[in-house]
């Protein structure tokens, strides 16, 4: 998703709304990601357990997405047929 099609999605949302992203959006205000592991070094249990917390939430959504983007909903146009 670029970042002008982020912008127009997250204007008809409420200023203050938040949401859960991966590491893509990482810098946006809006959107909580999980934490990059440094070059050459790990992340401490505190950055691990948030992670995890995050990752639990964002997982039951994830097979969701799968099938959208499997059944390229947002690439097909609805076309109904008058009868």
């Amino acid at each position: 998703m670029t970042l002008i099609c982020l912008e127009k999605l997250l204007n008809k949302f409420d200023k203050e709304q938040n949401f859960l992203g991966d590491k893509a959006y990482k810098g946006e205000s809006t959107v909580t990601t999980t934490h990059k592991k440094p070059k050459d070094q790990e992340l401490n249990e505190t950055q691990k357990q948030e992670n995890k917390d995050l990752c639990s939430q964002r997982i039951g959504v994830e097979p969701l997405i799968c099938l959208v983007k499997i059944f390229h909903v947002p690439n097909e146009r609805l076309r109904l047929v008058r009868e």
